[in-house]
């Protein structure tokens, strides 16, 4: 009888210990790889509601975003120009704006939006609130968003128009997009941030 509980328990433990070394391994798939940047977004309230990882690529930047608790629906999504997610900013008029303090988009050649460096296609948040997203961007490599005053990952309250408005349609600027057009998108206040850190080792 000892034999046969002994064989049991060396099953057993050897299942444990097999189970154990795959979820190990899942795990350090799921790990991004070295040179990767993990972006923790969180909302204006503090609470964290996803990541944005960039990844490396030959050429290119692999985008990752996986995000919870935002409203359903698309939403604007860039990098910013500062490494400032500051929930008690103020804007230029002294108004209490939530990040305002990770400044415009990353745009070194002053360009309009949907040129800018720092553009992504919007996010669209499910009815249950969460959003997935994968894209490769070559506009620019994590070695120039982490430069002087480093960059920021920013998901806006409304959806981005990406500067679409032909000359057809008339404002208060004239015909065509205005200065906030050409600048944001039209995507409205900023909901979350997140600081791009040095990609890890």
């Amino acid at each position: 009888m000892r034999w046969k509980t002994a064989m049991i328990l060396a099953v057993v433990l050897g299942t444990a210990f097999a189970g154990l070394a795959a979820a190990t391994a899942g795990a350090e798939r799921e790990r991004p790889p070295r040179g990767s940047a993990v972006v923790e977004l969180r909302g204006a309230n503090g609470a964290a509601i996803g990541t944005v990882t960039l990844i490396p690529q030959r050429g290119s930047v692999l985008v990752s975003a996986r995000v919870r608790g935002l409203t359903p629906g698309y939403h604007g999504f860039h990098i910013h120009a500062i490494a400032r997610c500051d929930r008690a900013a103020v804007n230029s008029m002294g108004q209490p704006t939530p990040f305002a303090s990770a400044g415009p988009h990353f745009n070194p050649e002053a360009v309009s939006h949907g040129l800018h460096r720092g553009d992504f296609p919007p996010l669209l948040v499910s009815r249950a609130g969460t959003a997935t997203a994968a894209f490769v961007t070559d506009r620019f490599t994590i070695r120039q968003l982490i430069d002087v005053d480093g960059s920021a990952a920013i998901v806006h309250a409304n959806r981005d128009n990406s500067a679409n408005i032909p000359d057809r349609y008339v404002g208060p600027d004239g015909a065509g997009p205005d200065f906030a057009t050409r600048e944001t998108g039209d995507s409205g206040d900023r909901v979350a941030c997140g600081v791009v850190p040095r990609p890890r080792g």
